[in-house]
């Protein structure tokens, strides 16, 4: 109790992240409450590796409105214990504000680990946030973990939507505020940045690092251009509270082992591993999406997809995703069809799943003709699913938009026709500057993990001199 106390006492930073802790909270649960995600009837599945995890439900299943008070009543307790944390912050009975948050953060990561799907974001704060409670006088543990979030969020961008930029150039209304023809160019920079520049933030050269911290406060402010104020809350104002409140530290003391910070290491294991299973995984992870919920996945790839399931009557129900942010998981749409259509294990039900990434053509990669047998397993390939080197082009796609729009998407013979001004828009092309730079795609991503993989070895060198050096 003394050490918890005394580790906010007479220090900035620790006040700051708490009060920023239960801001993200409050924002995290206000978009949480009326979705089920606590009850059996949640939109979103279980894991794949934990497919059965509804059952916990069974003794739980808080009814939302207007279904029942039973949420509602759950989640003003919730409001109950921010307003509370609050007042024992202001009132610095600090012990006690540190319960209320881990309290909050164990009923998120219940959501978050129960429900596949929810906003990656959410990754992000949770993460700093569990290594803020197990060492919160730890400031250079909090640091290096923000930088690793940015470091492996990097991993993503190794791919033909952000190296030719055809994630932002297949939108209707391409990259905010950037020409078609530099979209490329911003996109790499942003790619560096987040794979070296964000570990100039750790650099006791005051220069580098608020060149750094400059970089990524603007990275973001231009980020609520397309994404909103939810991102900023997380990513934003942590960065801010994380790099702004204290004094600047020694380098070498954040790439030092300590003994007593081993749960740290083994959780940055576990960042790493879950990062590197949608690699593990055979085939092109932004088509088949397997493996992607597992490590950060935020603008991975511009998806567009149609989904149609025929029953055995003959009546056919055809579904389409209507923005870029949509993920056209496979596996979310089976496991969603499975409970819909699957109720009599006699009933045959036949799916199609087409699928498009970065404004290329459609491709078909599935053709099941009982959606209810399917088997879907989380770390190995499903042959159920067809690769980039087996799916059969089917269509054509048109530039579609970032976020949903207050029309519906119209289907014919396969492919999207928009409503008003986006059905009059060109079929994807890629630019002078993509066509050049699409003939070195496979030298330009070699390259890139070669950085990737370089700078890694190279901190876990320093990790290791400095720790020798103590």
């Amino acid at each position: 109790m003394s050490s918890v106390q005394e580790s906010y006492t007479n220090k900035l930073f620790p006040k700051l992240f708490a009060g920023w802790a239960l801001l993200t909270f409050l924002v995290s649960f206000n978009d949480y409450l009326g979705n089920s995600y606590l009850s059996t009837k949640s939109p979103l599945p279980c894991f794949p590796h934990f497919q059965g995890c509804k059952n916990l439900f069974d003794y739980i299943n808080l009814t939302p409105l207007p279904y029942g008070y039973s949420e509602s009543i759950f989640f003003t307790v919730l409001l109950g214990l921010l307003v509370l944390g609050a007042y024992y912050l202001y009132e610095k009975k600090f012990f006690r504000l540190h319960l209320i948050l881990w309290s909050l953060f164990l009923v998120k990561s219940f959501i978050l680990l129960t429900n596949y799907g929810l906003g990656n974001y959410d990754y992000y704060d949770t993460a700093v946030i569990f290594v803020f409670l197990l060492y919160p006088s730890r400031h250079d543990l909090v640091k290096l973990v923000f930088v690793i979030l940015y470091f492996l969020a990097s991993t993503i961008k190794i791919h033909e939507g952000w190296i030719l930029g055809t994630y932002f150039s297949s939108l209707y209304y391409g990259l905010p505020l950037i020409p078609n023809e530099l979209i490329p160019l911003a996109t790499n920079v942003s790619t560096l940045m987040q794979m070296v520049g964000c570990w100039f933030l750790l650099s006791s050269n005051k220069k580098l690092s608020n060149y750094a911290l400059y970089f990524f406060i603007f990275f973001h402010l231009y980020s609520t251009i397309l994404v909103g104020y939810r991102y900023p809350i997380t990513s934003l104002l942590s960065l801010l509270v994380i790099f702004f409140a204290s004094k600047k530290e020694i380098y070498t003391q954040y790439f030092s082992i300590k003994k007593n910070a081993i749960i740290f290491y083994l959780f940055i294991l576990v960042l790493f591993i879950g990062q590197s299973i949608s690699y593990i995984i055979p085939g092109d992870q932004k088509l088949t999406l397997e493996g992607n919920n597992y490590g950060l996945y935020m603008f991975e790839a511009n998806h567009q997809c149609i989904s149609y399931v025929t029953m055995e009557n003959g009546k056919r129900f055809t579904s389409a995703s209507y923005d870029a942010r949509n993920r056209c998981d496979p596996y979310q749409y089976m496991k969603n069809l499975q409970r819909n259509y699957c109720a009599n294990p006699m009933e045959k039900v036949s799916w199609v799943f087409d699928h498009s990434i970065n404004g290329g053509p459609f491709t078909r990669i599935v053709d099941e003709f009982d959606v209810c047998s399917l088997i879907y397993k989380p770390f190995t390939r499903n042959t159920w699913i067809q690769d980039e080197q087996q799916a059969v082009t089917v269509g054509k796609t048109y530039k579609n938009l970032y976020i949903k729009g207050s029309d519906t998407v119209i289907i014919k013979n396969g492919e999207y026709l928009y409503p008003k001004g986006l059905s009059n828009s060109a079929p994807n092309q890629k630019n002078t500057f993509q066509e050049f730079l699409n003939r070195y795609l496979y030298l330009i991503e070699t390259l890139y993990w070669g950085i990737w993989f370089s700078t890694l070895f190279y901190m876990l060198y320093k990790l290791i001199k400095n720790t020798l050096t103590l």
